[in-house]
């Protein structure tokens, strides 16, 4: 998990934020490796706790399907935040999530890129 914010209308890293309407709010994404059962995926929990529950008490408020993404890369979209980054995947809109510093944005921009584009030799994420 890594601390974000995120900003974006439902869709689906360690600690983020959603923005949902006109109001940011903090948000925990886990960002999963693909499986033989399924593609990479990015999972969004309203609280730490439930990340951490037991198996069945609580599943994630949204997954995101990277394996149905089409960009992902920095955004001038956010004037509170000057690290987000936006992802977009095929029938969705928009996800943006704001990281607390260069680095973190810069480190989730890689992660993402990284398990979204695994043997794709297409570069779909693009640096500014």
């Amino acid at each position: 998990m890594i601390s974000v914010w995120a900003n974006s209308s439902p869709l689906a890293s360690e600690i983020g934020e959603q923005f949902v309407g006109k109001a940011w709010h903090k948000r925990y994404f886990v960002l999963r490796d693909e499986t033989q059962d399924r593609s990479p995926c990015l999972e969004m929990y309203e609280k730490d706790e439930l990340f951490t529950a037991p198996l069945g008490i609580a599943g994630p408020k949204l997954i995101l399907d990277l394996g149905q993404c089409v960009h992902i890369g920095f955004t001038s979209d956010s004037t509170r935040f000057p690290y987000a980054l936006v992802i977009v995947c095929q029938g969705r809109s928009p996800l943006i999530l704001a990281a607390e510093d260069e680095l973190s944005a810069r480190s989730w921009l890689l992660a993402l890129g990284l398990i979204t584009h695994k043997g794709n030799t297409g570069k779909l994420f693009k640096e500014q």
